[in-house]
């Protein structure tokens, strides 16, 4: 199973693989991160952290500069959180995200879309909504990997839902 997919009931260390595994291979930027959620394992440890501190978590996937940019967003987390039903819309490469995490910054649409289908229904579940579809059928994400996933989780639902022959 892949780290992004193992990590999924956890929110916001969803983002930070999303910070990397767009732009870096998974067999590089997976122990990275791991180290990372070790020893920030929440949004409060990882708003305290200097840009020292992180700085070389990022060093040898070339991003020193995500440091910084990290450290905003568990600020951001914790100052606005994704509330159940409160849907932020901001443009991003010619189209529109729309999800509870897209006023965060630095969340593009592969971020998004990962939210959306991991994270999305337990905080409706949580806040009491019936969710009635799952979103990760919703979703159409572009991203090879969340594609993959999307679809591997369609043909599990669809043998789980067949009826059995006689």
């Amino acid at each position: 199973m892949s780290f992004k997919f193992s990590i999924q009931y956890i929110p916001l260390p969803l983002q930070h693989p999303c910070l990397v595994l767009n732009k870096t291979p998974e067999d590089r930027a997976i122990p990275q991160a791991r180290r990372l959620l070790q020893r920030y394992p929440g949004p409060s440890s990882l708003s305290k952290a200097f840009y020292h501190d992180l700085s070389h978590y990022f060093a040898n996937l070339g991003f020193v500069c995500r440091a910084n940019w990290l450290i905003e967003l568990a600020k951001e987390w914790l100052a606005r959180p994704p509330k159940a039903g409160v849907l932020y819309t901001k443009p991003s490469t010619g189209k529109y995200l729309e999800s509870e995490v897209a006023h965060l910054k630095g969340v593009g649409k592969y971020a998004s879309d990962a939210w959306r289908i991991f994270c999305k229904d337990d905080l409706y579940k949580r806040a009491g909504y019936d969710v009635e579809v799952p979103e990760w059928k919703r979703v159409c994400p572009e991203d090879k990997e969340l594609i993959a996933y999307v679809k591997w989780r369609r043909s599990k639902d669809e043998l789980t839902s067949a009826p059995l022959p006689q």
